[in-house]
């Protein structure tokens, strides 16, 4: 058996690898613990709502903002509209979509008119029996008949 001492290569070879092997053990986790320091966080958990207010929703985008606010109720919401887009705007329209099986449900707007560039209205927007404000899953945006998209839980 020959040392390591007799020829300087092997023990050359052996730092390296030793010191490898030691990180790729650190590295992989295994027998590794938990950290005891720095920020913690909470198991995660399914949320129940996005958004920081139930039934408050905003769609944004290209001088086009408008606003859908629920009543209590849930079958009542305010729609809020303000025209910076440079053309005037159709009816507006709201549905939303149950996130339990993503069927419509369609608002009705009785006043529903059309919005003038550099125009705010206001519309009452009246929902079904049906519809559950914590269930819902998307609520959409149509102005004269072009599906604008999605509103932003707020």
């Amino acid at each position: 058996m020959t040392s390591l001492r007799r020829s300087g290569l092997p023990a050359l070879l052996a730092v390296p690898l030793v010191a490898a092997a030691l990180l790729a053990g650190a590295c992989s986790g295994s027998g590794a613990s938990e950290p005891t320091s720095g920020p913690t966080s909470p198991p995660a958990e399914a949320p129940t709502r996005i958004g920081t207010t139930p039934g408050l929703y905003e769609y944004r985008t290209a001088g086009l903002v408008a606003v859908l606010d629920f009543d209590e109720d849930g079958r009542t919401a305010t729609l809020e509209v303000q025209n910076g887009t440079g053309r005037d705007l159709g009816e507006p329209f709201v549905y939303v979509l149950d996130a339990r099986d993503g069927h419509q449900i369609d608002g009705r707007i009785p006043d529903a008119a059309p919005i003038p560039d550099g125009g705010r209205a206001t519309f009452t927007v009246r929902f079904p029996p049906e519809l559950e404000v914590d269930q819902i899953g998307l609520a959409i945006l149509v102005l004269g008949g072009d599906n604008y998209g999605a509103f932003v839980p707020r």
